[in-house]
């Protein structure tokens, strides 16, 4: 991560706790960030497609990234679908004025293996991600993690003393 984005970051309250990368050579792959407001202490969702590769190194888009939370409501019905092991999807749409976008999370098999994906759409631009088991698990578990008043009040209170 360059300086500038650092700077950026730090600006916007925004710091990386966990990511999730997949890079492709052919330039299909994503990256999905999480992160913690600092006025809030909501979890963050950064998810941005990737734009080619530096030598074996995927590089992503930041330009396109779509960033949103999940409501206690929302993550709770993410959660329980993901337990299924079941094919299924649930889809969330967030309809605000600045940047109205739809979030899908999808069950589904692959080689007989359960993969979980991610899919958020903002107009004609459209990014996805496939979590494997593991990855889901550690994505849901900072999730429900998030949901706490006491963390996210804990948070906020690292946060702005981080300076």
């Amino acid at each position: 991560m360059s300086n500038t984005n650092e700077n950026q970051e730090k600006k916007e309250g925004i710091y990386f706790i966990k990511q999730f990368v997949r890079g492709n050579t052919s330039n299909k792959g994503s990256i999905v960030q999480l992160s913690v407001s600092r006025k809030t202490g909501d979890m963050l969702i950064t998810i941005a497609p990737q734009k080619g590769m530096n030598g074996n190194l995927p590089i992503f888009d930041y330009e396109k990234k779509m960033i949103f939370n999940l409501t206690e409501e929302e993550i709770i019905r993410t959660m329980a679908l993901f337990k299924t092991g079941k094919e299924g999807e649930i889809s969330f749409p967030h309809l605000n004025g600045k940047n109205p976008k739809t979030i899908v999370f999808k069950n589904s098999f692959y080689n007989e293996k359960l993969q979980f994906q991610l899919y958020v759409k903002q107009g004609e631009n459209g990014v996805g991600f496939f979590f494997n088991p593991v990855e889901a698990r550690v994505l849901l578990k900072n999730l429900e993690d998030s949901i706490s008043i006491y963390n996210k009040m804990n948070a906020v209170l690292a946060l702005n003393n981080i300076e």
